[in-house]
């Protein structure tokens, strides 16, 4: 019970971080790394939302940690990770499979594939092992901000990419279909 309500004063506490404008980023790795978080309890075989999970993980480094001039965001991830006093082997073991397993296993493009079992356990273990590690990064990167210590790139709100108003635009000369089937 004492652990708990240490918990929960820190938490209140850390609040304050993330109600200072300009910090978009960090609330949207904590939504992405809750949305992981839920969807690894809520699947009812084993791996059944494992895609989801590592896209979900890979999203907190890229929001967090956004590429530099010179577009690469791996290399971005490193560099921040290490600032947060990571070592080489926790950054290249614990965080970076995320973002190179997105691009890999189904979650973003289509691939029929069959892994070998033992290759499907090691993803496995690696994503149980994620969840633990991007807590220990959430820990260490809100208590260094909350000791001005660390800060994150401000990302200001602004109007959608044209690209994406231009998608959702075209659903538009369709809206008639959309709008009957929610009204049904």
């Amino acid at each position: 019970q004492e652990h708990q309500e240490s918990v929960v004063a820190l938490s209140w506490q850390r609040l304050g971080i993330l109600s200072v404008p300009g910090r978009r980023r960090l609330l949207a790795a904590l939504h992405y790394f809750h949305v992981a978080c839920r969807l690894s309890r809520q699947g009812v075989i084993a791996g059944e939302f494992l895609p989801e999970v590592v896209l979900n993980l890979a999203k907190v480094l890229e929001v967090l940690f956004p590429p530099g001039g010179n577009g690469r965001t791996r290399d971005a991830v490193r560099t921040k990770l290490a600032e947060l006093g990571f070592s080489k082997q926790e950054i290249e073991a614990d965080f970076l499979p995320a973002m190179a397993l997105r691009n890999e296993i189904d979650v973003g493009h289509v691939d029929l594939g069959l892994f070998k079992p033992d290759h499907l356990a090691l993803i496995h273990a690696y994503v149980f092992h994620a969840e633990h590690a991007f807590g220990i990064l959430f820990d260490r990167l809100l208590s260094r901000i909350a000791a001005g210590e660390f800060e994150i790139e401000t990302y200001e709100l602004g109007p959608a990419r044209p690209e994406a108003v231009a998608v959702v635009e075209r659903l538009r000369q369709y809206a008639d279909r959309y709008i009957a089937l929610t009204s049904a």
